[in-house]
């Protein structure tokens, strides 16, 4: 009888711990979802490329028979009133790469898309719509819409007065390297004769001293 009760007795303490247990993974989760979202409102903009259609691929190195689709989100732009969502926007423009960008430097796409994007908390679409790619290295850009039309056309970095997140609104920037993807070139038959004609001449030389010595 004692026996039983003992069992029962820890029986009933291991439903207590693991009833604690559980309550501690819930409110970490709970704590780790409030985080991620509080990182995901206050984070800034960004953009990616990738070589596919709604896979979110972080990728540099494309080949000049690759997509290349830009992908990410607006960050502190796409978050609050105001601005958003009225009169939030941006482009995605694909321009010669720069080592440092500053305040109202000119954005000349190269690849023909020129894409117009509407307010979005994230966004997926072809940055270069023509094929095939032009070899060089790009920089791939979210210009952001962030105090009207004006600041369209240029790179923008400006002061934040949505009051939250980081001091500045910056246009992200993604950098890729596009390479060509030509066959290696076949030999021309001149410069082939030469040496086969050299290497068949010492196969029969060889042959002919073989033949010799046996005779």
């Amino acid at each position: 009888m004692d026996a039983k009760k003992s069992d029962e007795g820890e029986a009933h303490e291991s439903g207590i711990k693991t009833k604690i247990v559980g309550a501690f993974v819930i409110a970490g989760l709970i704590a780790m979802a409030l985080l991620v979202g509080t990182a995901a409102a206050n984070g800034g903009a960004e953009i990616n490329g990738s070589r596919f259609d709604g896979i979110l691929e972080v990728q540099h190195d494309f080949n000049t028979t690759d997509n290349l689709y830009g992908w990410g989100d607006f960050g502190d732009y796409s978050y609050g009133t105001p601005p958003c969502p009225v009169g939030c926007g941006g482009r995605i423009y694909v321009v010669e790469h720069k080592e440092t960008w500053t305040n109202g430097d000119p954005l000349n796409d190269e690849s023909g898309g020129n894409v117009t994007l509407p307010w979005c908390n994230t966004f997926f679409e072809m940055a270069w719509p023509t094929t095939p790619l032009e070899p060089g290295k790009y920089d791939l850009i979210l210009d952001l819409n962030v105090t009207g039309t004006e600041n369209y056309y240029v790179w923008t970095n400006i002061t934040n007065e949505l009051g939250y997140g980081p001091d500045y609104l910056t246009d992200p920037i993604w950098t890729i390297y596009v390479t060509g993807d030509d066959p290696e070139p076949i030999p021309e038959f001149s410069t082939m004769v030469i040496p086969v004609a050299a290497i068949l001449g010492l196969l029969f030389f060889y042959n002919y001293r073989k033949r010799r010595r046996e005779g």
